[in-house]
């Protein structure tokens, strides 16, 4: 019984001891690695949050410290609101952190009813599949057929 070691977050892991760890067979994280892997992808999300606010896509944002209580907990950190009426939902990690517990079951919900939430590692992967979602912008506009009486 107990908890599956591999479903400990960083922050979690950063929490064993040293002879604990090495009991248990695991690599000890340390504190300063947890937090620096917690900044490194809070400056991933808000790379990607200044290309939705420079593009002016509609979106979400879970609070990272998830003190509000209005999203569920796991809840993925952006849904973005998409032109007719489609939606992206997007959970980022860093390469050596996992999905919690709380967002594997609710992700499990999510695709139980036919909704999809992307794990991305860097801003630009969050922004290469949005783009493939979205139409390329206009670098031309159509010229008009319209045109305006001269003269008197």
């Amino acid at each position: 019984m107990g908890i599956p070691l591999a479903s400990l977050s960083n922050q979690q892991r950063s929490l064993i001891g040293n002879s604990d760890a090495k009991a248990l067979g695991i690599i000890p994280i340390s504190t300063a690695q947890a937090k620096a892997e917690r900044g490194t992808e809070l400056s991933e999300q808000e790379t990607f949050r200044s290309h939705l606010l420079l593009h002016s896509i509609e979106f979400i944002q879970a609070p990272p410290r998830r003190k509000v209580k209005d999203l569920e907990t796991g809840w993925p950190d952006f849904t973005l609101l998409l032109p007719g009426g489609r939606y992206l939902l997007i959970e980022f990690k860093t390469r050596t952190s996992k999905l919690s517990v709380d967002q594997e079951r609710l992700h499990a919900r999510l695709h139980s009813h036919g909704l999809c939430v992307h794990v991305v590692y860097s801003a630009s992967e969050a922004i290469q599949l949005l783009s493939a979602l979205l139409p390329p912008p206009l670098t031309q506009y159509p010229r008009s057929t319209f045109s305006y009486p001269l003269g008197s």
